[in-house]
């Protein structure tokens, strides 16, 4: 697990600034069909679920390397107004906490290819820091927070995503002591598989399943299950979004054939049952 302690931060401060008709062959046919350029339903989905503290224990648990899993009862969100004023969190960034002591995950879901995202992720860890210095009364014997950094990210263009800060620095071996030990946690929607994906329980990882199946049937049932498995409180807030994917995945009907199934989905959720 990639942490952001106190320790980096003093090493930092001094860095930085603060500052269609359905045409089938047979039942398995395969569409590569091309996402609508605003593909805003998954990203919305995300959000939802970045917002609902028991999907990001499952989060957490299922995608950080931690020795102890986080429970719902320890995790909470936290606001803040980021003293600092400068690295602002945007609707897709998130912050949780632990109740119990200070240890902090920043949580950001990136879809589109940031070229300075390794710094925008280690100035938004010392600008939490920073908030939380301004903000309490430093005793002697107190200890600085913990961040855990996790970036989501959600792009299909081929490219390695930089992960070390340290080795996006210049080599000097006289003053290699002092560059900056930075990692975050990658979370990289193109490195995951279906399969991997769907035996995972939580509604991140189904909604991303759905994102990635090209065949009907396999659409089908993932969206049967993701209905099945999730309460009435968030299948409210997803269900417009449910009937934007299904709009996408099906977007070579013709119109009749949209609004179809689009109100298969509505009855899909009133009555919990599987789509026929």
């Amino acid at each position: 697990m990639n942490i952001f302690t106190y320790e980096d931060y003093i090493k930092c401060i001094h860095t930085l600034r603060l500052n269609s008709v359905f045409q089938l062959a047979e039942d398995e046919a395969e569409y590569n069909y091309e996402q609508k350029k605003d593909e805003n339903v998954y990203k919305d989905i995300v959000h939802i679920i970045l917002e609902d503290t028991e999907e990001v224990v499952n989060l957490i648990n299922n995608y950080i390397e931690i020795e102890e899993k986080v429970s719902k009862e320890e995790l909470e969100k936290y606001e803040s107004k980021f003293a600092s004023n400068r690295y602002k969190l945007r609707r897709e960034d998130i912050l949780y906490k632990l109740k119990s002591r200070d240890i902090y995950f920043l949580i950001k879901y990136q879809d589109e290819r940031d070229d300075n995202i390794l710094y925008n992720m280690l100035n938004y860890c010392v600008d939490i820091i920073y908030d939380w210095n301004v903000n309490v009364k430093i005793k002697e014997d107190m200890k600085y927070p913990i961040v855990v950094p996790i970036l989501i990210y959600d792009n299909n263009q081929q490219c390695e995503i930089p992960n070390d800060f340290s080795q996006m620095q210049i080599d000097d071996y006289i003053f290699d002591d002092y560059k900056i030990d930075f990692k975050y946690n990658l979370i990289e929607i193109n490195k995951l598989s279906i399969d991997n994906l769907v035996q995972k329980e939580d509604l991140f990882s189904n909604i991303i399943a759905l994102k990635k199946v090209k065949k009907h049937k396999e659409f089908e049932k993932l969206l049967s299950k993701i209905i099945k498995m999730t309460d009435d409180k968030k299948l409210e807030k997803i269900k417009e979004n449910l009937k934007g994917i299904v709009e996408n995945f099906y977007k070579q009907f013709c119109e009749e054939e949209v609004k179809f199934f689009k109100n298969k989905i509505s009855e899909k959720i009133k009555n919990r049952s599987i789509l026929s």
